[in-house]
């Protein structure tokens, strides 16, 4: 990845990680009575197959148990029919049409609030409305303090851009999840089970952001890679924004392994985009790239295959057409020749006057 597309995904990410603050915010202030759950937009939710998987959790606890028409409506009130697949967890039919006409992109943020079990209101927050945030105003955002880190003040005793800053995130992290000191790090290697598997973030647990099955599907990931994948995962990054990052590597992985042949690509290659990202956060996923790379490759080589077959296809029918034009234009001259003869038979035999007559006349 070339410097000016590593700033672009800092810049991405940065931009989600606004987005789904204030997802979360709008998540706080619906009502207590309220279920709701939020969904970072990948480039399968809003192209290519339109597919939209939920949380598992939310769904268990509160939507239907089989499928079932379900209705997403708009903050107009507008209502979209859509199917919910209870045994995927995901949204499918009518999806398509409300992510186009809604004009969802990749990296916007759809909090989903449950008002009936059969209907949800879909709060959007547009990760583009967080495009222009200063540099410097996200840096400060962003800065982790040391231990003999402070609030400093200039010749007028106010508060610099960066303690502005820091206070600013320790409102939006009531319990201080982003501003951890580093713990000793476990070593996977001294992980023998899934009970002593701890997903941890620079000193900050994560297992309570994270549900159970997925914790369980992660911790065969790293099992296999023998190291945890979120390692080096950037250490600036809010453990709200660091969970999903696990958490849809996960998800990513799931959709991976259960690809079809013959199928669009285009969810794929939407995956490596994500997991690109994710790489250059830090995140251990170049065996999930080098899964998809492998994945296209058979991909193009039975597209090549099947084109193949398709020209020869073509040439056997091409040549079936002509001879079949030959042998029609055959049958036409059999036909023409037959009817030529058995008229000339019938003027003989109308004639009266026969063979042997001609012969046998007097000369």
């Amino acid at each position: 990845m070339s410097y000016p597309q590593k700033e672009k995904a800092t810049d991405i990410l940065r931009n989600c990680e606004s987005a789904m603050e204030r997802a979360q915010e709008i998540q706080n202030n619906l009502a207590s009575t309220s279920f709701s759950c939020s969904r970072l937009m990948l480039r399968s939710h809003v192209s290519g197959g339109f597919w939209l998987g939920l949380p598992r959790e939310f769904c268990k606890k509160h939507l239907p148990k089989n499928n079932t028409d379900m209705v997403l409506v708009d903050e107009d009130e507008k209502e979209y029919p859509t199917v919910y697949k209870a045994d995927r967890n995901a949204l499918s039919g009518g999806w398509k049409r409300f992510a186009k006409t809604k004009n969802l992109v990749e990296n916007d943020v759809c909090v989903f609030e449950l008002v009936k079990q059969w209907k949800i209101k879909v709060h959007i927050v547009r990760a583009s409305e967080f495009e222009s945030t200063p540099m410097e105003e996200v840096n400060a955002a962003r800065f982790e303090p040391t231990e003999t880190a402070g609030i400093k003040e200039d010749s007028n005793d106010k508060l610099t851009l960066a303690a502005i800053k820091m206070k600013k995130k320790r409102r939006l992290n009531d319990d201080n999840e982003s501003l951890t000191l580093s713990e000793p790090r476990v070593n996977f290697k001294d992980v023998k089970c899934f009970d002593s598997f701890k997903i941890e973030f620079h000193g900050v647990n994560l297992d309570s952001k994270i549900p159970a099955h997925l914790r369980k599907k992660y911790y065969e990931l790293c099992k296999s890679q023998e190291n945890f994948l979120h390692k080096n995962l950037n250490k600036g990054l809010n453990i709200n924004l660091a969970a999903r990052v696990i958490s849809e590597t996960i998800e990513i992985a799931d959709a991976i392994r259960a690809a079809k042949l013959g199928k669009d690509t285009s969810d794929l290659k939407g995956y490596d985009k994500t997991l690109e990202m994710y790489q250059f956060l830090g995140m251990k996923v170049g065996f999930l790239r080098a899964r998809i790379d492998k994945l296209m490759g058979v991909s193009r080589e039975l597209k090549d295959f099947v084109t193949s077959l398709r020209n020869k296809l073509k040439d056997e029918e091409d040549k079936f057409n002509a001879v079949k034009a030959e042998i029609t234009g055959t049958a036409k001259s059999i036909k023409r020749l037959v009817d030529e003869i058995r008229e000339l038979e019938a003027k003989n035999d109308k004639s009266g006057v026969g063979f042997a007559d001609v012969a046998g006349a007097p000369w």
